[in-house]
């Protein structure tokens, strides 16, 4: 029953834009179909200078997870991250 802190990070070798018409509009976490959680930005949320997009969720994990990021970006569209298996053992 205790939280966990995933971190999702975008742009390991390039930071990413954060103008009026092209900046990172949402990060999601997802295990399997069901979103667990959601970050909401609007442009300048990130200094109006070029940046890493990152976010900590706190969640509450189940036995087994398939944990998956996803974000949406205003020029370049939606991004997904690969699966990542999670077991928790008591």
């Amino acid at each position: 029953g205790e939280k966990f802190k995933v971190n999702v990070t975008l742009g390991k070798e390039y930071k990413h834009p954060d103008d009026f018409d092209h900046y990172i509009q949402w990060i999601q976490l997802w295990d399997g179909e069901n979103m667990l959680a959601q970050a909401n930005y609007s442009a300048g949320a990130q200094g109006s200078a070029p940046a890493n997009a990152s976010i900590d969720f706190a969640i509450v994990p189940t036995k087994k997870m398939k944990l998956t990021a996803m974000s949406f970006c205003t020029k370049h569209g939606l991004w997904q991250s690969d699966e990542v298996l999670v077991e928790v053992s008591e």
